[in-house]
């Protein structure tokens, strides 16, 4: 993840978090877009949200919306599931 460092040192945000994104590395893409405030974290909650799925861990799916205080969008996937 040395690209990803290097964007973020240099103050590229989005570009650190696309590069993220292409690594399946998820959970630091968020973290990085909380961390900085970046404006589309909304889309990259539901674009991990949706790869979640895809792999069939619709708990962690739930987990990541709950973190995130995305209660409906949480309870949607538990109501998917029952």
């Amino acid at each position: 993840l040395t690209a990803v460092s290097a964007f973020v040192k240099f103050g590229d945000v989005k570009r650190a978090i696309d590069c993220c994104v292409l690594l399946n590395q998820w959970h630091l893409a968020v973290e990085l877009a909380e961390q900085n405030n970046f404006v589309q974290i909304e889309q990259l909650l539901s674009r991990m949200a949706a790869h979640l799925m895809e792999r069939n861990q619709k708990i962690e799916a739930i987990e990541l919306y709950r973190k995130a205080n995305k209660n409906t969008e949480s309870a949607r996937l538990l109501a998917e599931i029952a």
